[in-house]
C-alpha cells in the first residue's frame, strides 16, 4: 500500500468511525429518561399564566411540590400586599408589619424543609368566586383547605378563605398583587402557617 493509499485509507476510517459516533448520539435522542423522583420541591409543573386562571393552578401546583420558585412565580414582582386573618394580625401584629414577598420566600422555604420528606401536599378550592373579566385587574376568592405535612408540632391542615388580586404585567402575564386571608372562629389558618414558619 502506497503512501496516497495510506492516506485515503485513514480518511475513510476517519469518516466511518464519525459517522458511527454520530449515529450513536443520534439513538440517545429518542430514548426516554429517568423519571424525576415526586415531591422534592422543585420538579412541577407551570403553566404561563397568560389567564389569571393558570395562576391559580400554578399556586396548586407548587403546593402539591413544594417548589419555591413556581410558588413565588404566582406573586407579583412589582407590587406584593398580604392582610393576615384578623386572629393571626391580633396575636403578632408586628410580625405582619410590612409582610412582603421576601417574607413569603422564607416561610415557604422552612415549610419546605419541614416537609419535603412527606407526601400529600395539597391545596382545595371550594365555593370559589372567579371575577375573571377583560380587564388587566381581577378578584377570585375560594374557601381553602391547605394540608402541608410536617416534622414540626405545627398542625397540617389549614383552613380559611383567601380574597386574590390579581393583575396582568406589561408582559401579559398575570400575578397576585393583594391577598388577603381570613378564618373561621378557632381555625388554624394559612395567616398562622405563615407566622409558624416564618
Amino acid at each position: 500500500m502506497n503512501q496516497r493509499q495510506m492516506i485515503t485509507f485513514v480518511k475513510y476510517k476517519a469518516a466511518a468511525l464519525l459517522l458511527l459516533c454520530m449515529t450513536m448520539a443520534a439513538c440517545s435522542v429518542f430514548e426516554t429518561r429517568e423519571p424525576e423522583p415526586p415531591g422534592r420541591g422543585d420538579g412541577s409543573a407551570f403553566i404561563q399564566p397568560d389567564q389569571a386562571t393558570d395562576v391559580i393552578d400554578n399556586l396548586k401546583n407548587a403546593i402539591a411540590s413544594l417548589n419555591h420558585a413556581n410558588y413565588l412565580r404566582c406573586l407579583s414582582d412589582d407590587r406584593f400586599e398580604y392582610t393576615p386573618s384578623g386572629q393571626a394580625q391580633n396575636t403578632d401584629p408586628d410580625l405582619w408589619q410590612g409582610w412582603s414577598k421576601d417574607d413569603e420566600s422564607v416561610y415557604f422555604n422552612n415549610m419546605r424543609a419541614s416537609s419535603e420528606s412527606f407526601t400529600g401536599h395539597q391545596l382545595q378550592v371550594e365555593n370559589e368566586n372567579p371575577d375573571f373579566n377583560p380587564d388587566d385587574t381581577q378578584q377570585y376568592s375560594a374557601d381553602y383547605t391547605l394540608t402541608v405535612d410536617n416534622n414540626e408540632d405545627i398542625p397540617k391542615v389549614a383552613t380559611g378563605t383567601m380574597r386574590l388580586t390579581l393583575k396582568a404585567g406589561d408582559d401579559g402575564l398575570w400575578s397576585i398583587v393583594e391577598w388577603v386571608d381570613s378564618q373561621d372562629s378557632g381555625s388554624f389558618s394559612w395567616s398562622d402557617i405563615r407566622a409558624s414558619y416564618r
